[in-house]
C-alpha cells in the first residue's frame, strides 16, 4: 500500500493556517484518510497503517 502526506491550506477562511492531509494512493488517484494540525501526528498514523498492511500480508 502507498501512503501520502500532503500540506493542506484553507484559502477561503483561515490561509494562514496549515493542516497535513494523509492520503492512500491507488490507480483511481489519491483519497484522502485523515488530516492533522502537527505533521508528527499524521506521520505516527501512516507509519500505523504501514504496519497493518504488513501484518495483512504476512
Amino acid at each position: 500500500m502507498t501512503y501520502a502526506i500532503h500540506p493542506v491550506w484553507s484559502t477561503t477562511q483561515q490561509p494562514q493556517l496549515l493542516r497535513y492531509g494523509l492520503y492512500k494512493i491507488g490507480a483511481e488517484g489519491e483519497q484522502e484518510i485523515a488530516q492533522a494540525g502537527c505533521l508528527e501526528s499524521i506521520e505516527a498514523l501512516r507509519q500505523q497503517l504501514l504496519q497493518l498492511a504488513l501484518l495483512e500480508n504476512a
